[in-house]
């Protein structure tokens, strides 16, 4: 796999000491110089970069540009900074609330720059099957095409979605850690696509696809609501707590714990969002 990485820098000995640190590198990554205001427009904006390079020594204007699209992205891409420790003192206000991830005191120290690179990237790695890296929304096909970190890409159609009410798709955005989408309708309804909905329903390798529910995997009312009444004690919660993080009634989750109704697939949605679980969790044996 190939890894994407924004360079903002318009120091060419920046540019050459990096790019000569990953040409050595054991992983594959692929550098973007910003050298221009078009260029940081566009790559700033690119959602598929993994991490970035910010030089401190961009001049003002260009770092202030520079600043200004990085926090038009709806996500926290991490940054490392290229820059002595004492430099920081004079830009600290502005990357107060930015996903810094560490500083490479010199680009020049090729072995500290691929060691920083090649550590960052065992943590990118993490749950790339369950992190999205784009989604797009196909009008005419009716279709949400969600395409993961891991490069694995899944047509979701609206009509599988319990929320949807099928008015216009006014948004569709990932969330700034990944592992869901956020959907906006005409309507005014709002929901949200969580990474295990996505895989139960259209992944047939996913170990809780909906084939192998419908294929007798289904427990009963009953395995259910005990499932749902055992994780609830094991996170200290009351039912209480359960209403007001999922707004179903205390009436309704009490009938649920005690097996008296089977609940839908939105109802466990919100459960298991509350368990911070799969919601095939909760329904396969």
């Amino acid at each position: 796999m190939t890894y994407d990485i924004l360079l903002a820098t318009k120091d060419s000995k920046v540019g050459i000491d990096i790019k000569r640190a990953i040409s050595h590198a054991k992983l594959q990554f692929k550098l973007i110089d910003v050298i221009s205001r078009l260029n940081t427009i566009s790559t700033v904006r690119n959602k598929m970069n993994e991490l970035i390079l910010l030089d401190l020594k961009l001049p003002n204007e260009d770092f202030e540009r520079f600043m200004f699209y990085l926090n038009q992205r709806n996500d926290e891409i991490p940054i490392i900074l290229l820059t002595k420790m004492e430099a920081l003192k004079d830009k600290i206000e502005v990357l107060r609330n930015l996903p810094i991830y560490d500083c490479i005191e010199s680009s020049s120290n090729e072995k500290q720059v691929l060691s920083m690179l090649e550590n960052f990237i065992k943590l990118l790695d993490v749950d790339m099957d369950k992190k999205f890296a784009r989604v797009e929304y196909l009008k005419k096909e009716n279709v949400f095409v969600c395409t993961f970190k891991n490069m694995e890409t899944f047509f979701l159609s609206r009509k599988n979605i319990s929320e949807d009410d099928g008015s216009e798709v006014v948004s569709a955005k990932i969330d700034k850690k990944g592992y869901f989408i956020e959907v906006k309708l005409k309507s005014g309804k709002e929901y949200e696509l969580v990474w295990d909905f996505v895989r139960h329903m259209c992944d047939e390798s996913y170990e809780y696809h909906i084939s192998k529910i419908q294929q007798g995997h289904k427990i009963s009312p009953e395995e259910i609501g005990n499932r749902i009444y055992t994780l609830r004690k094991q996170k200290n919660m009351t039912q209480d707590d359960l209403e007001l993080r999922t707004s179903i009634k205390r009436a309704n989750i009490s009938r649920i714990e005690s097996g008296k109704h089977y609940p839908n697939l939105e109802t466990l949605e919100k459960i298991a969002g509350a368990f911070e679980i799969p919601v095939a969790q909760l329904i396969v044996k």
